[in-house]
């Protein structure tokens, strides 16, 4: 990705391209944050930033690296709430420190219903680490119904439901 951005940056003479280019590359990168890390964004927007002439340019950039940053590896996942399945309000900010293995599934996703033993054996494996399994159902029926599934096939789980 810096590779890309140097040869835009020494080979494009017009200055317009140039930098349309330069900031399509950094919008490009930063969809690959979580997984390749953001240093060679950080250099990149670093360089675009200080010499860009561009403002329209720059909003848009400088708003999506700072997305992007949020989702750097090391970084605090954004928050959220939800509700457990005895009606107390959980945020994900009350495992920090911890890992937090996140599953959203629903009773009709037939993928997500075969993944169970597998997350069971999982689950297993990972007993004696601090790891949080958080079951998260996007079910739209009746709540009974997923309460009795996932006491069935998660019996010591916190498992809850989006307060939206």
């Amino acid at each position: 990705m810096l590779a890309k951005y140097n040869i835009a940056q020494n080979l494009l003479t017009d200055e317009k391209i140039r930098y349309f280019t330069l900031a399509k590359l950094i919008l490009n990168g930063s969809a690959t944050v979580a997984t390749e890390g953001i240093a060679d964004l950080e250099t990149m927007y670093t360089h675009f930033e200080q010499t860009n002439p561009y403002l329209a340019y720059a909003k848009v950039v400088g708003e999506v690296f700072a997305n992007a940053k949020k989702f750097a590896p090391g970084s605090f996942a954004p928050d959220f709430s939800l509700q457990d399945l005895q009606g107390n309000t959980v945020f994900l900010s009350d495992f920090r420190g911890k890992v937090v293995y996140l599953d959203f599934w629903a009773s009709w996703c037939h993928a997500c219903l075969q993944q169970t033993p597998y997350i069971k054996e999982l689950k297993q494996q990972l007993n004696d680490q601090d790891v949080v399994f958080l079951y998260v159902s996007v079910d739209k029926t009746t709540r009974l119904g997923v309460i009795w599934w996932l006491k069935k096939h998660y019996p010591a789980c916190i498992c809850a439901y989006p307060t939206v």
